[in-house]
């Protein structure tokens, strides 16, 4: 299922810059249909069980946002 949604997030934005690079809408509406429905795909196929955040990870994403 990975790598089906990776084709099609491949597909929608080799598409996008095939159809005058995403600038008009009416050429770029099916390719955003294509991201969401992948989108909409990933929620369903990338069920995994929840693992606890390691504090170490917590902490450096502090000090960055912090820097930020």
């Amino acid at each position: 299922m990975n790598f089906a949604l990776q084709a099609l997030l491949i597909v929608a934005f080799l598409l996008i810059e095939v159809l005058i690079g995403g600038t008009r809408l009416l050429f770029s509406v099916p390719t955003y249909c294509l991201l969401g429905v992948a989108g909409c795909l990933s929620v369903v196929a990338l069920r995994r069980p929840a693992m606890p955040a390691r504090v170490s990870c917590l902490v450096a994403m502090a000090i960055f946002a912090g820097y930020l």
